[in-house]
């Protein structure tokens, strides 16, 4: 066997094994002291990462496989970069999504538009505790502070993502009235 199949197989499955690891993360609640279900899956993915390039560099120092520092560095980015879009575009859509929600309720019976408000506002806002979720994601993140009312508003740091979406928003001509 070549030496370029073998790079491509011991890479390959340490892909699917390191995959496979990241995956269970969610399962096991690897990192629980954070509450926020997209802080998490990136942490997760951070430290398997370091996890992986530990290995990688491991494998690379004792020369046992033929791999140099470009394949380890390449495989690390494809890992990372991989399964931060994915983990973007579909868990965390799926968390916070309320088409996925709309999905899932359609799945069980038929509803007219009022009775999926209803059971939107009961259900995802009230029982799932939407909004104070986001308000603790907020938190956490430093962008809104809170008084001794509880009383909610953005800080410098706030203002300055609330800048830049509404920036993003008008570049890409989101048709959206969430900012405005």
């Amino acid at each position: 066997m070549s030496n370029r199949i073998k790079k491509v197989l011991i890479l390959g499955s340490l892909l699917i094994i390191f995959t496979i690891i990241y995956i269970l993360t969610f399962h096991f609640k690897f990192t629980k002291f954070i509450n926020i279900y997209s802080y998490n899956g990136i942490l997760n993915l951070f430290l398997i990462s370091v996890i992986f390039s530990i290995i990688l560099i491991l494998l690379l120092k004792f020369h046992k496989f033929n791999i140099d520092f470009k394949d380890c560095l390449i495989t690390i980015l494809l890992f990372s970069s991989t399964h931060l879009f994915f983990f973007c575009l579909v868990p965390v859509t799926i968390e916070r999504s309320i088409s996925v929600y709309l999905l899932n309720e359609l799945n069980k019976e038929a509803l007219t538009k009022d009775d999926f408000e209803q059971k939107f506002i009961e259900k995802y806002v009230y029982e799932n505790d939407a909004v104070g979720k986001r308000l603790d994601e907020q938190i956490y993140t430093g962008t809104i502070t809170s008084n001794k009312r509880h009383e909610y508003s953005l800080n410098k740091k706030g203002q300055v993502f609330y800048n830049l979406f509404k920036w993003i928003n008008k570049i890409y001509h989101v048709n959206s009235n969430v900012l405005t």
